[in-house]
């Protein structure tokens, strides 16, 4: 799973290689939980390169809420 191989650091840096293209509808229903989804994905560039994208910012999201054991929706109680 290359996304899976990507670091918080690169998330925060805008520098995974993660795709761009952010359609959350296309996974909707899925059978898998949405960090998996996205995680399966192959990068669009090499990690190292910058490109602003939201991507990385959603998987941080659910990243921070899986760690505080709350849904993603409940996160603000804690920021």
């Amino acid at each position: 799973m290359p996304s899976a191989e990507v670091t918080v650091r690169q998330l925060l840096a805008h520098t995974s290689g993660l795709r761009a293209s952010t359609r959350l509808d296309h996974y909707r229903g899925a059978d898998l939980p949405l960090h998996e989804l996205l995680c399966r994905e192959p990068l669009d560039d090499a990690a190292g390169t910058h490109r602003y994208i939201n991507r990385g910012y959603i998987l941080l999201g659910l990243a921070l809420a899986h760690v505080n054991g709350l849904p993603l929706d409940d996160l603000g109680s804690i920021l």
